[in-house]
């Protein structure tokens, strides 16, 4: 992740990936599909996951 890539997670995978990154000292905020706005029509929720260096 640190190379730049970009990840994109459903609710079940960043559930595992979220204990393992903040272990690493990663800040990362709780996976929230209920608070995002849905399309219509059939749609899986992700969250976008990318290292930025400052």
């Amino acid at each position: 992740m640190k190379l730049g890539g970009a990840y994109s997670f459903d609710q079940e995978s960043y559930s595992r990936f979220y204990p393992l990154a903040c272990d690493d000292g990663i800040d990362l905020v709780d996976f929230t599909p209920g608070n995002q706005k849905r399309p219509h029509g059939p749609a899986i929720s992700l969250m976008r996951v990318q290292w930025i260096s400052k």
